[in-house]
């Protein structure tokens, strides 16, 4: 089987969209293979990697805000 080269900074678990872009604005797909989440390079109708995209923007929230002192008063 071969290895799967996917993007160089993976999506977090909770990431659910099926397309990112990475910082080199190349475009992978979600595949599901044997139970595993891959993400496989999109390529155009000449075998040639897609990467003209606008890098997916990975701002999770991490938790909610916490209260500061002025919001209090």
């Amino acid at each position: 089987m071969p290895a799967f080269a996917g993007p160089p900074e993976v999506p977090p678990p909770e990431y659910q969209p099926m397309q990112f872009v990475d910082d080199e604005g190349c475009l992978f797909v979600r595949a599901d293979v044997s139970g595993w989440t891959v993400w496989v390079q999109h390529l155009d109708a000449a075998r040639q990697p897609v990467c003209d995209r606008v890098p997916t923007s990975l701002n999770l929230p991490d938790r909610a805000p916490e209260a500061s002192a002025v919001d209090a008063v």
